[in-house]
């Protein structure tokens, strides 16, 4: 658990859910950004589910997640 976030939990919602998660990656030291950053960090963007037509999960959704 990291950042208070039980991954199982999350790894398993995305397994019966069929989706996939999507995030910025903030790396200044090895992948330097239009926007300066001095720390590391993920930003979990969206939740995309795995089907041929484009499906994402509505904003309160997403935040609940």
């Amino acid at each position: 658990m990291e950042k208070g976030i039980n991954l199982e939990r999350v790894k398993d919602y995305l397994k019966e859910n069929l989706c996939s998660l999507v995030f910025e990656v903030i790396d200044p030291v090895n992948d330097s950004h239009i926007i300066k950053y001095t720390e590391r960090d993920v930003i979990l963007l969206d939740c995309v589910k795995n089907t041929i037509n484009f499906e994402k999960l509505d904003y309160d959704s997403l935040l609940k997640l």
